[in-house]
């Protein structure tokens, strides 16, 4: 049987034919709800509102982000500050002393909830308002147990449903879609079109031109838009229950199964032991010998296995100074485990990285 495992999400035409699933109408029970085509463009509608109620122009980013993150804060022209999350993404650094009337945002790695800087926040937060708070969530967009604590909360569907744009802007204030213009055809129509060209099982340097053609159209610049009724109408017939429990299900297949086989080792250390009930993985983070881990995400690319790294780190940040981010960048890579793929194709992944390991 041949597998291809990760990368981009197909669309099948089946899923159009599909009957309308009812959805959360309060995601992470906000009041409040602004649909976006990009999380980018989901922060930098936040940061325009904080500007607008008095906030000053700095801001607190965990370094390990990606470039997406830093780009509406580097636009708007916020004086940017870095803190560290630590080696293991749970042992903060570097944390300002205060940050009255400042941005602070964090990120929800991988599925899991960030509760020490949460727990941080919580002593911090009597003594440092007005200090705006983003709640960071793409990486945890389906999770029932966050996007309740920030003044914004932030998700983005991309990464988890076959859609071609989709993010969200959840508060508890009224926040206007006026300043969201109308979505951009033609980059949902090249990413639509490279989705079922992937479905298909077309060529792939077809569906990967599509979709670095329509990534260019939004580098570097921000315009804020409208989740296309393309992808509302997607999203709205896509169970979201099912996928959950699929994730959930395939990350303990793949957590068991490492431990099983003793793959869990020095060489392969799964950044996470285990997933609370209501944590929805992304994928499955592991942290390999940097020496070895292209040469493991080349071999798995060859037999169909595509993992993402998270994410490279420019020099005009210091990238000198910031050790374990460089470290983790180095050293990470996410092995897939979304809703598409069932045992036997979590058994063929599981195969390829035991013959890896053993060369």
């Amino acid at each position: 049987m041949n597998f291809y495992i990760g990368g981009e999400f197909g669309i099948s035409t089946d899923l159009f034919l599909q009957s309308v699933v009812a959805q959360d109408k309060r995601p992470y029970g906000r009041e409040y709800h602004l649909y976006t085509d990009t999380g980018r463009s989901a922060i930098y509608i936040a940061l325009q509102e904080i500007i607008r109620r008095g906030g000053a122009k700095v801001a607190w980013l965990p370094r390990y982000c990606c470039e997406s993150v830093i780009l509406p804060f580097r636009l708007l022209e916020f004086t940017i500050n870095f803190y560290s999350m630590g080696k293991n993404l749970e042992s903060p650094d570097r944390l300002p002393a205060s940050m009255a009337s400042a941005t602070f945002l964090f990120i929800h790695y991988f599925g899991r909830k960030n509760y020490t800087v949460m727990n941080w926040l919580k002593a911090l937060l009597p003594k440092d308002r007005p200090l705006f708070i983003i709640e960071d969530c793409v990486q945890a967009a389906l999770n029932g147990n966050i996007g309740n604590y920030g003044d914004f909360a932030i998700a983005s569907y991309r990464k988890f449903l076959p859609q071609p744009d989709g993010a969200l802007l959840a508060c508890d204030v009224p926040i206007s879609d006026e300043m969201l213009s109308e979505s951009d055809e033609n980059f949902v129509s090249e990413r639509l079109i490279a989705k079922i060209v992937r479905e298909g099982g077309g060529k792939s340097e077809i569906f990967l031109e599509l979709l670095a053609m329509a990534e260019e159209r939004i580098h570097n610049v921000i315009i804020p838009r409208k989740m296309s009724l393309l992808s509302c109408f997607l999203f709205h017939r896509i169970d979201l229950e099912e996928v959950k429990r699929l994730r959930k299900a395939n990350w303990e297949y793949l957590s068991g199964t490492l431990k099983a086989e003793s793959l869990s080792n020095e060489k392969l250390l799964p950044l996470y032991e285990a997933m609370e009930e209501d944590e929805i993985p992304l994928g499955f983070p592991i942290l390999l010998n940097k020496s070895i881990r292209d040469d493991f995400r080349q071999f798995l690319t060859s037999h169909s296995i595509f993992c993402p790294v998270h994410w490279a780190h420019r020099e005009e940040y210091g990238e000198s100074d910031w050790g374990c981010e460089r470290e983790l960048s180095a050293s990470m890579l996410t092995l897939p485990i979304d809703q598409r793929l069932a045992e036997p194709a979590l058994d063929y992944m599981i195969d390829k990285i035991k013959i890896f390991l053993k060369r």
